[in-house]
């Protein structure tokens, strides 16, 4: 008797929905089904993720040959775990982009360590060993590792919502195809999600670092925290001026309320977070890919780079600034967390205790104690709006089809708008700082934040990578405007180049004057444009304290 062989043909697929339809379980349930249904679920995952892992993986290399490998095998590794049967604890983008991270880690010990970019290298160096299945940790303190633990611990509907709603700013359509829900019912969805996270954080974050006093807060916190509720409460009050754990929990539930998309960023990526809001391309997609003979990725399977895009702000979805928001009056237990938590932070336990020097620390938002509502006035070193004009790029052409996936060939030289800030939260690097003063800080677009060098050394310096090669012609340096600030002199050489290892003197070492009552800043117009991805600033003296300072580092095409 004659035995049928299997139909792996198109035929055993027939009648099934397109991947293109599926939710991202639907897809995931076929990679690790029949090999007929396996190869194109596979290259529907990785077209829907390529864009975004790319960025990060940008963000953490020096080159675009660097970024696709990276790329690469985090798309070979996550496959590997779904055909495994094992499941994302948070989001699968979510998780690809920590594999990027933990291969990353991995080249820092060998002779790839070349191809990584100089400020991901100094974070691992100032961490040590980073924990398996962690991201690496954010600022100089320690990293508050129960958002994290709140996040796994939340549905996988809602993990879905936080980190493509939320994190992302996806288009509605996308998120809800994405999650398997009627794009009608996400607001409901994402407006329980958030609630649903800011309990399981606060109930995480009390298990893991509070006593069985502060359990007993947890309702008060909760209520303390929620903008319609200008209640005092003077036994909180109290408890908070000796307990920095609940201190903390304070500060992030209200950043959580204020800037989720931030918040989220910083506690579930770590490292380069910031950097990746700004960069990530999430809302364009790479075309489907024609499925190969094999379901697996191979290590060696080449990755077209989609052209890289402008960043945009990190915005949430009231599109006003992080630093802005949270001046409302929330009652004075807010109060006593805006003061108390910037320094206590530092002092609560965690999985490790490294610092890191490029991504943005979390700062308690800003409240006072007035009795009325106001709005914060915009920030003084906020570039104005681009005007119409000013844009080189042409009016586009309607196409059926999305212009994001068209990329000439070959790809033309990005030429930013005159006006715009190009350093605005790049990735930056610094050969040392002191305390929480990170490097980060010159570039977060608040001249109240600023970086500081190790005390007492000379010459010390701070680089930015502007991510491609950009046209500079003005440099703005700021030192925060406020009056006890003395005036100083600090002699500073700057220097570019477009690989990260061989430098140019762009400006010769020049002393520049920073005086309170002129705004304390100083400008710099090179003699000639200078051309450049990676800008350093060489500090060799400072009149006003023994060490280098920059509040904020504006660079800009005219």
């Amino acid at each position: 008797m004659r035995v049928s062989e299997p139909d792996n043909s198109d035929s055993a697929t027939a009648g099934m929905q397109p991947e293109e339809a599926l939710s991202e379980t639907e897809v995931i349930e076929r990679i690790r089904g029949r090999a007929a249904a396996a190869t194109p679920a596979t290259q529907e995952f990785r077209r829907r993720h390529l864009p975004a892992v790319l960025a990060y993986a940008r963000l953490c290399s020096r080159d675009s040959d660097a970024a696709a490998a990276l790329a690469t095998q985090a798309f070979t590794l996550a496959v590997r775990e779904i055909r495994r049967g094992i499941n994302a604890p948070g989001t699968w983008r979510h998780r690809l982009l920590i594999l990027v991270q933990q291969t990353a880690v991995s080249w820092s010990s060998d002779s790839r360590r070349d191809h990584l970019a100089p400020s991901f290298v100094a974070c691992i160096e100032a961490t040590g060993s980073p924990i398996h299945d962690r991201p690496l940790p954010l600022g100089t303190r320690p990293r508050d590792a129960a958002l994290l633990d709140a996040f796994h611990s939340l549905p996988e509907r809602t993990r879905g919502i936080l980190w493509h709603a939320v994190i992302e700013a996806e288009p509605d359509s996308e998120v809800a195809a994405q999650v398997g829900v009627e794009p009608s019912a996400l607001d409901a969805l994402q407006a329980s999600a958030h609630k649903a996270l800011q309990k399981a954080y606060l109930r995480a974050h009390l298990e893991r670092n509070g006593s069985q006093t502060c359990g007993r807060f947890q309702r008060l916190i909760e209520a303390a925290t929620e903008p319609s509720d200008l209640r005092r409460s003077p036994d909180l009050e109290r408890h908070m001026s000796v307990c920095s754990c609940c201190t903390l929990a304070v500060a992030q539930l209200f950043r959580l309320k204020q800037d989720p998309g931030g918040a989220l960023a910083d506690g579930l990526l770590g490292w380069g977070s910031a950097a990746y809001l700004a960069t990530a391309p999430t809302h364009a997609r790479t075309q489907p890919q024609p499925p190969q003979s094999d379901a697996a990725v191979p290590a060696t399977a080449p990755v077209v780079l989609p052209p890289a895009r402008r960043p945009r702000a990190l915005h949430g979805r009231t599109g006003v600034p992080a630093h802005q928001r949270g001046r409302r009056v929330l009652g004075a237990t807010a109060v006593v967390a805006a003061v108390v938590v910037a320094a206590v932070v530092a002092l609560l336990p965690d999985d490790h205790h490294h610092p890191d020097q490029i991504a943005r620390p979390l700062q308690p938002p800003h409240l006072t104690a007035a009795a009325t509502s106001s709005h914060a006035a915009p920030a003084t070193n906020t570039p104005p709006s681009p005007s119409t004009s000013a844009s080189p790029t042409p009016t586009p052409t309607p196409t059926p089809t999305h212009q994001h996936t068209r990329a000439p060939s070959p790809p033309p030289i990005p030429r930013p708008r005159s006006n715009v800030n190009l350093a605005i939260h790049k990735t930056v690097a610094a050969s040392s700082h002191t305390q929480d003063y990170v490097p980060s800080n010159a570039v977060d677009g608040d001249t109240s934040t600023y970086w500081e060098a190790t005390n007492h050394v000379f010459p010390q310096w701070f680089e930015i990578d502007l991510g491609s090669a950009a046209d500079v012609r003005r440099l703005v340096m700021n030192l925060p405007p406020l009056e006890d600030w003395n005036r100083r002199h600090q002699t500073i050489t700057i220097e570019g180049s477009m690989n990260g290892y061989d430098w140019r003197t762009v400006v010769p070492a020049t002393s520049y004057f920073f005086d309170a009552a002129e705004g304390n800043t100083a400008t710099v117009t090179p003699a000639s444009p200078t051309r450049t991805r990676y800008l350093k600033l060489v500090f060799s003296a400072n009149t006003g304290w023994p060490a280098a300072q920059l509040s904020e580092l504006q660079l800009f095409a005219s």
